[in-house]
């Protein structure tokens, strides 16, 4: 194939210019948020009806807190549902996508956890935590993403959290393998860390939860950002000129490049996007 000659605009490409650029593993995670919001406002309803039949009792305010208590679990199983679709998305894709330029298509794999560490100060988020109750919730987050890149894991923490906020007795095992982990692979990098496995789960057996965070934080403020980063490869990209590409098209949803060694498939799951495609590859005569 030679090279492309147009835009989307159908105008001149410019050498090197970006003409189009897609990526996979949004769109699930997009599912899974939006789950999450409409769980929350669920269970803000749910809230309001149970405080509602408690203080007026009627047979409407039990049949609205009936209600209410439906949605609820419907919004939980769908935030469940979601979440193990993007994990498994996550797991099997990353976040692949495409850019094509005027000489190449670049095929990129990418992740949203970098293995850098979140830093944060724990004297200001402790006394947060003591006055809003909810900060601990975003605070185990960041924590759950920490453990992970201390892992080098950098598949998405979703699943793992959500396991900590709806799956009774799984925090208690969290605090404990993480507090040990934490300790131990520090040690092993030549810091000095002690393991905390069964003192964590004594702060969640008392309600104190954010004081695990804090020892946890504290340790992983001790070494540089970069740590992990530096001790696995970035995700490389492989990319092919279009003097090696023998045929690329739009096909089922999905774009195919094919060349002498082999076809390359990606899934398109917009369909915006495709038709956006689809303008580029026939303003170029593909």
């Amino acid at each position: 194939m030679k090279n492309l000659q147009y835009n989307q605009k159908n105008e001149p490409a410019a050498p090197g210019e970006k003409l189009i650029s897609y990526h996979y593993v949004g769109i699930t995670g997009a599912v899974v948020f939006f789950s999450i919001f409409f769980e929350i406002m669920f269970l803000a309803v749910l809230v309001k009806a149970i405080q509602e039949s408690v203080s007026k009792p009627s047979p409407n305010s039990s049949l609205w807190m009936v209600l209410s208590l439906l949605l609820t679990v419907i919004g939980l199983v769908c935030v469940y549902v979601s979440a193990i679709i993007h994990v498994k998305v996550f797991n099997l894709y990353g976040n692949r996508g495409f850019e094509i330029y005027p000489e190449k298509i670049v095929f990129t794999q990418e992740y949203p956890n970098d293995l850098k560490i979140s830093y944060k100060s724990v004297v200001p988020r402790v006394l947060v935590s003591v006055f809003i109750g909810i900060y601990p919730i975003y605070w185990l987050y960041l924590q759950v993403k920490n453990t992970r890149a201390m892992k080098h894991n950098r598949t998405s923490c979703i699943g793992e959290y959500l396991l900590l906020l709806f799956v009774p007795f799984y925090k208690y095992y969290w605090y404990y393998t993480r507090g040990k982990m934490v300790g131990n692979e520090l040690r092993k990098r030549g810091y000095k860390a002690a393991s905390h496995g069964w003192l964590f789960v004594l702060f969640v057996l008392l309600r104190v939860d954010f004081v695990a965070l804090a020892i946890m934080q504290r340790d992983f403020n001790e070494i540089p950002e970069d740590t992990f980063s530096q001790e696995v490869p970035e995700p490389g990209e492989d990319s092919y000129t279009f003097n090696e590409v023998d045929k690329i098209y739009i096909k089922n949803r999905a774009l195919y490049v094919e060349t002498k060694k082999e076809t390359r498939k990606m899934p398109l799951t917009s369909r915006d996007f495709r038709w956006n495609l689809d303008s580029l590859l026939k303003n170029n005569n593909i």
